[in-house]
């Protein structure tokens, strides 16, 4: 004990040195009064006892002045020097939300869902009181740190029944599907399939991700008729898409009438796939080019089918992008954390509403870029496609559709989904902001058409009226009545 002692007597008189020299000079009695603050923890040291876990926390919280990394520092320096194991919290989530104590957050590096639910949970840990430690970590990190109390709250997490059995999940009306992306040199071979059941496909999967749960239980592929990837993460898709489809081509061309190699997964992840291949193809890594290869594509419709194929529907799944906490902790956290949630978005409709207007336009200004590089690859190649279709409606259309059901702005399966309140008024402001930012641009255009018209002749009076016309539709919204002129 009298060993343990002295360890932690020097790890705090090394940390209140520290803490002196961070305030810079100051009196005795200032050194006096923080030794106060930390009686319980000095108390412990000058009585011949190793301080218990509740001093040491309340000493590094003190000696770290409000800065999370110090905080955490002090902490497990001071824990090591009392021979003791750190605690994963210093109690509850519940219990550190009403005092005032630090809620962890983790969101899942997910595309332009990171940042919509980095700035949406932000602004809730504000509103809601307490102090909130955000960190964007990849998935397998988070759904680890939920179970072990790292993270408290964990966001941009795809709803799963089989992640039901250790998460509580509050959804959102994101929702995003499964989907197989390969190339178009492959689509003469996947027009004369009928459908994803195997061995047309080989898919290349994450274990236990959406891809390979809707292969393995949807259309039963066994292991050894997967390609398996180690991690949830865009590049080791797109290699193993590049190797498996360079080594399908390389087959006699009657040996190519199945196995085509497809990623598996979701419509988010699919996207980033189709990114981290344009960049390898327009580097020409190893000599891969889009003349051997062809352009990335999208095989499944909305509904489960084969693009372009007739026949019933099929299950295709889909899941919501939900925010989640631990199913071991208490039900208690789960319903504070669920209930106000639905009040912060209830009395913040508007802002929340431009949130996700943001979080729309940035997917589509993502896919209007992949558009661009999609039509300049198409043009220095023979596709396979059908001549009297420009290549980007059948490359592009796809994902622009496919942005509208992400983010249930108008999307095709609208319906499937019972938006409820306060989504219903978030979703209508939503659609707002996107409304007006529209209106804006086509008000820009129109000037610009103006400004370079060398004749100064009016702007064409139907687009000026059609323009008009809006605005009043969008004040009229707002309670603004609007007395229109005879003239124009």
């Amino acid at each position: 004990m009298a060993e343990q002692k002295g360890a932690f007597a020097a790890a705090l008189r090394a940390a209140l040195e520290e803490y002196k020299a961070r305030l810079g000079p100051i009196s005795q009695l200032s050194i006096a009064e923080q030794l106060g603050v930390a009686k319980s923890a000095v108390s412990g040291w000058l009585t011949s006892q190793v301080p218990r876990a509740k001093h040491i926390e309340g000493l590094a919280i003190i000696l770290g002045r409000g800065d999370d990394g110090l905080i955490d520092a002090y902490r497990a320096r001071l824990f090591e020097a009392a021979g003791e194991k750190p605690p994963i919290a210093t109690g509850g989530p519940l219990r550190r939300a009403q005092e005032g104590g630090i809620i962890k957050i983790g969101v899942v590096k997910y595309g332009a869902f990171t940042d919509f639910f980095e700035q949406l949970l932000h602004t809730f840990a504000q509103y809601s009181g307490y102090p909130a430690r955000i960190e964007r970590v990849e998935l397998p990190k988070l759904t680890e740190g939920l179970r072990d109390g790292t993270f408290d709250i964990g966001a941009a997490f795809f709803a799963t029944p089989d992640r039901a059995s250790k998460l509580r999940f509050i959804n959102t009306p994101l929702k995003v599907g499964v989907n197989a992306l390969t190339f178009s040199k492959a689509l003469p071979t996947v027009a004369r399939l009928g459908s994803f059941s195997p061995p047309n496909f080989r898919p290349i999967v994450v274990t236990r991700e959406a891809g390979w749960l809707y292969s393995t239980f949807v259309h039963e592929y066994r292991s050894m008729q997967h390609e398996i990837v180690e991690h949830y993460d865009a590049k080791e898709y797109a290699r193993r898409l590049l190797t498996s489809f360079e080594r399908w081509l390389g087959k006699p061309e009657s040996e190519r009438a199945h196995e085509v190699p497809a990623v598996l997964a979701d419509e988010v992840m699919c996207l980033e796939v189709v990114n981290e291949l344009m960049n390898m193809l327009y580097q020409r890594e190893h000599g891969r080019t889009f003349a051997k290869f062809g352009l990335p594509v999208l095989l499944l419709g909305r509904n489960g089918n084969l693009q372009g194929k007739l026949q019933e529907t099929e299950f295709h799944p889909s899941y919501h992008v939900s925010i989640c906490t631990n199913r071991s902790e208490a039900i208690e956290w789960h319903q504070y954390v669920e209930e106000t949630f639905d009040i912060f978005l209830s009395s913040n409709s508007s802002y929340v509403g431009s949130l996700y207007a943001n979080l729309h336009r940035n997917f589509s200004n993502q896919i209007e870029t992949m558009d661009k590089e999609l039509a300049s690859a198409a043009d220095s190649l023979t596709t396979e496609l059908d001549p009297k279709v420009r290549p980007k409606e059948v490359l592009s259309e796809p994902w622009r559709r496919l942005v509208l059901a992400w983010t249930h702005m108008d999307g095709p399966d609208k319906d499937d989904y019972p938006v409820v309140h306060p989504w219903t008024t978030i979703l209508a402001a939503a659609k707002r902001y996107t409304d007006t930012k529209a209106l804006e641009e086509q008000t820009k255009a129109l000037d610009a058409q103006k400004a370079a018209n060398d004749t100064a002749s009016p702007p064409d009076s139907a687009a000026v009226e059609a323009i008009l016309r809006r605005v009043a539709e969008m004040l009229a919204q707002s309670g603004v009545t609007v007395a229109r002129s005879s003239k124009t």
